[in-house]
């Protein structure tokens, strides 16, 4: 199984780097209209999920944790980043977080009813590291994983040297050796953006 996919190893390993991921984030102001339509797009993905509890994983500073609070009694974030942990429970005296691999969960299997695990999928470029991540998400859930994706559509795909988009038919393999199967794919701006956000059940 792989470790711990560092697509940059200091990038949040400082406390100053933590904060400037925050701010860029607007949690606390007014949101780009890229970051609006990305979190209109995770609360209709949402607003499919029954169940009262919810693993956010890798949390950061809580960039969708309002959203999980509106739709769940329970959230519990986990992230590999100390600082990034450490701002994120400063925001709120009832957030919970741990550090955590994304690939070794310290949870029993069927912890929570979901897991959510936003922008993080698309760091991995290789198909074994994306049937790692999505199995170990899997483990712990009991109803389904909801997570953030790039995925090819006709009029658009990304290639860079951190993130790349993929075609549906890579996502859906990697979703299948998890041991989950797609319900719903919501995309943030139709066939203009790879940005989407997939909901799985187990298979």
């Amino acid at each position: 199984m792989p470790q711990t996919v560092k697509t940059r190893p200091d990038r949040y390993r400082a406390r100053a780097h933590a904060l400037a991921y925050h701010a860029s984030t607007h949690a606390s102001g007014r949101p780009s209209l890229s970051q609006r339509l990305e979190l209109a797009t995770v609360r209709r993905a949402l607003a499919g999920t029954v169940g009262d509890s919810v693993l956010d994983v890798p949390c950061g500073t809580g960039r969708i944790d309002a959203l999980l609070r509106e739709r769940f009694d329970e959230v519990v974030g986990a992230d590999s980043s100390v600082p990034m942990l450490t701002v994120y429970g400063a925001q709120a005296d009832t957030r919970s977080g741990c550090c955590a691999d994304i690939f070794n969960l310290p949870f029993d299997d069927a912890s929570f009813d979901w897991v959510v695990c936003h922008r993080y999928l698309h760091h991995l470029r290789r198909h074994d590291e994306r049937v790692a991540a999505l199995a170990s998400l899997r483990r712990v859930c009991r109803r389904g994983v909801v997570f953030y994706a790039w995925i090819n559509t006709l009029l658009a795909r990304r290639r860079g040297s951190m993130r790349a988009s993929m075609p549906r038919a890579r996502l859906d393999a990697a979703v299948a050796g998890a041991g989950l199967r797609v319900r719903d794919v919501h995309s943030c701006a139709g066939p203009f953006s790879v940005k989407t956000v997939v909901v799985c059940e187990p298979a």
